[in-house]
């Protein structure tokens, strides 16, 4: 698994959530990995600027609820879509600013 790669969600929220980003560090093995939802954009509500980067996905807008991560575990994700790696420093900024309001 890499960090930043984006994978089809297999849960029931498909249909408002299409996608879940992966946040979690390479260098960290364990048996779950802490993800991001990518909502739709039509389906978020207002963007909360740098907490909340809009990405397009597979032809799809969607935003980074970045204040919903959630730990899933890494056999449920199985189907990469798209890497943000290139979206690594806005991303980071984006956790930063969740957890330090910097």
């Amino acid at each position: 698994m890499a960090q930043f790669r984006v994978y089809r969600n297999p849960r029931s929220s498909k249909r408002d959530v299409p996608f879940l980003l992966d946040v979690q560090s390479d260098f960290v093995k364990t048996p779950s990995r802490v993800v991001v939802p990518l909502v739709r954009e039509d389906k978020y509500g207002p963007v909360y600027g740098k907490l909340n980067p809009v990405f397009v996905v597979d032809k799809i807008a969607v935003v980074a609820s970045i204040s919903d991560l959630a730990a899933i575990p890494s056999s449920e994700l199985k189907e990469v879509v798209a890497d943000l790696s290139s979206r690594h420093s806005e991303l980071v900024a984006s956790l930063d600013f969740l957890f330090s309001g910097f």
